[in-house]
């Protein structure tokens, strides 16, 4: 079995929740611009949980193991 292993690198994480339009007017472009992202709904609830990562070679500004809530904009070291 081969497995595709890599270094560890930072991330910025972006965590937002938004309103269903205006993700789904935006949703083609963001997309392909972040190297990942979620979505996730619930029913009844009218936004998206929208969370993106992308690769950044700035400093680390937080360690995060448990997220409690939402975090705007933070860098992030992958553990393991």
């Amino acid at each position: 079995m081969a497995r595709n292993v890599q270094n560890t690198w930072n991330v910025r994480a972006l965590d937002r929740r938004l309103p269903i339009e205006h993700v789904m007017e935006h949703l083609q472009e963001w997309v392909p611009a972040h190297d990942n992202m979620d979505l996730f709904w619930w029913p009844f609830c009218d936004q998206f949980w929208v969370k993106r990562w992308d690769r950044t070679e700035t400093e680390i500004t937080a360690y995060l193991l448990v997220q409690s809530h939402p975090v705007d904009s933070v860098s992030f070291k992958r553990q393991g």
